[in-house]
């Protein structure tokens, strides 16, 4: 499985708004710089996301992105597909294989492809996000 550039910024992206969104909204700028991808290119994906449910957005002063669901209900099967669409191994088979050839292969690729969605769909972006640091609290006696 190969994901495109634009999966992978997704990815970043996403894992980057459910490892800080204790902080609210974040600006693309934020985002960019923190991920270190392009701006113009990552304000594209994030539009993407926000169009499939995976983000919201809000304008202002304060406004950016955020998540749309809490990071342990948002998995990697919904990110992937937001960008690159149903997921489907069996769609690989080109025109040039001869009809009995792709018969042959479309049941094991169905199989892979159940497989595939199955797995990416129990891994949640909470999976890869540290809790917020915690404050040390000195006292004083």
């Amino acid at each position: 499985m190969k994901l495109s550039r634009a999966t992978s910024y997704a990815l970043l992206a996403t894992l980057e708004l459910a490892q800080l969104s204790h902080r609210g909204p974040l600006t693309c700028a934020h985002i960019a710089a923190n991920t270190k991808l392009p701006h113009r290119f990552l304000f594209q994906v994030l539009r993407d996301l926000v169009r499939h449910g995976i983000l919201c957005s809000t304008q202002g002063a304060d406004g950016g992105y955020f998540l749309a669901r809490p990071a342990n209900q948002t998995s990697l099967l919904e990110v992937i597909e937001a960008i690159e669409g149903p997921f489907d191994a069996a769609l690989g088979l080109g025109d040039g294989l001869p009809s009995e050839t792709q018969m042959k292969l479309r049941r094991p690729l169905e199989v892979v492809t159940a497989t595939t969605r199955r797995q990416l769909s129990t891994v949640k972006l909470s999976q890869f996000s540290k809790p917020p640091a915690r404050r040390k609290v000195s006292v004083r006696r």
